[in-house]
């Protein structure tokens, strides 16, 4: 379920992007009304069900299957993992405008 609802939330944002309703001051190349009535439609919800079944996922790993027992191991495992992704999107995706002048 949990991968379902990242899924949608990247449907939305995409739908989002087509849908002309993030850019007022760029002119879009293609530009789909329709896709943003149909992104109304997850936005009244993909929050809410992510966040639901993320606690629903926390509960049953500490509860049932005896994890996240020793809070400062589990806070530094979690901040390796949110400092790797920055890092990497740091370097190879926020540096590649080097890449525009050659």
């Amino acid at each position: 379920m949990k991968t379902i609802m990242m899924v949608v939330i990247v449907l939305y944002h995409s739908m989002l992007f087509f849908g002309g309703k993030w850019f007022e001051y760029v002119n879009q190349t293609y530009n789909a009304d329709y896709l943003y009535n149909i992104a109304i439609w997850p936005n009244t919800f993909h929050i809410q069900v992510f966040t639901m079944v993320s606690g629903f996922s926390f509960y049953y790993l500490k509860n049932e299957k005896n994890k996240y027992n020793n809070p400062r191991k589990d806070i530094k495992k979690r901040t390796m993992i949110i400092n790797n992704t920055f890092l990497f999107s740091c370097v190879f995706m926020g540096n590649t405008n080097w890449l525009l002048f050659l």
